[in-house]
């Protein structure tokens, strides 16, 4: 049995469950993600900075109908959880070294980790819970920030009470490769408890010959060259600082980093390259 991840701490996990054939494989980018060179297309997603993600409020709301289980006690405990959540979104959660809840239990101080058998949950799908509902806030907190820069949005409709450039559900098959083409810049924000993660859309937004403005990750400052092949920002006030120093470059010096992102992606990061690995292992 050969088992391939592409998250490292699972790859620990399984080993410590005796599987010896387990190995690290990052995710990479499948061949329908290419650049589009028609500018008729390309005219109506033009923008300096965009962003496509999912709102997380379905997150948020199934954490919501859990504590509704504790009954008349409901209302003061999402008081308290929305209180002490927002407040951990910006601070510790607010740092990329912060890797969510689940993996940092010692957060949650006794009080709401007893509240798990109250809600007839394990602790476990209770830290999973409270991970979605904070994810949501700290995505929600930096769109909302870069209302300022006009960020164009693309997700569910739970966007739209955020942002007033707010532009719809994206298709996940054509229409993304004209969202990543076309935009100047595209912004990246992981879930907090995927940080250990180089997610899809960077391979993708690459693949494209986009700028990638995304969470730092030591494979993403490993595999590629930061502020060559694409921006990396440790936390808000980082994230912010990036897009002041981005609306100051010329459209051909992000022409040329999306370009240099898409040759680092041609040779080292398709899917190709992850069967080849795949092979040479089982051989």
């Amino acid at each position: 049995c050969f088992l391939f991840f592409h998250q490292r701490a699972a790859v620990t996990r399984f080993q410590a469950l005796g599987f010896s054939h387990t190995y690290f494989l990052p995710l990479a980018a499948p061949q329908r993600r290419q650049p589009v060179m028609d500018a008729d297309a390309l005219k109506a997603y033009r923008c300096a900075l965009s962003f496509v993600g999912a709102s997380m409020l379905q997150e948020k709301e199934a954490a919501h109908q859990a504590i509704l289980r504790c009954g008349p006690k409901s209302a003061a405990v999402l008081a308290q959880l929305e209180g002490w959540l927002t407040d951990l979104a910006r601070g510790p959660a607010d740092d990329v070294q912060f890797s969510g809840l689940m993996a940092n239990p010692q957060w949650v101080h006794a009080g709401l980790m007893n509240l798990a058998p109250m809600l007839q949950i394990t602790p476990e799908a209770w830290l999973e819970l409270l991970d979605g509902w904070l994810a949501y806030l700290l995505r929600r907190s930096r769109v909302s920030a870069l209302a300022q820069y006009q960020l164009q949005v693309y997700g569910d409709a739970a966007w739209s009470a955020v942002s007033t450039h707010y532009r719809g559900y994206a298709n996940h098959q054509a229409q993304l490769n004209l969202i990543y083409a076309a935009s100047a810049v595209n912004l990246d924000v992981p879930r907090v408890y995927q940080r250990d993660i180089v997610n899809m859309r960077v391979f993708d937004i690459m693949s494209c010959g986009g700028v990638v403005l995304s969470e730092w990750k030591e494979d993403l400052a490993t595999w590629f060259t930061p502020n060559a092949h694409l921006v990396l920002y440790k936390n808000s006030d980082e994230l912010l600082a990036a897009v002041e120093r981005l609306a100051g470059y010329s459209p051909a010096r992000l022409q040329a980093m999306g370009q240099a992102a898409r040759e680092a992606i041609l040779e080292n990061h398709q899917l190709t390259h992850r069967v080849e690995v795949m092979l040479r292992t089982l051989d």
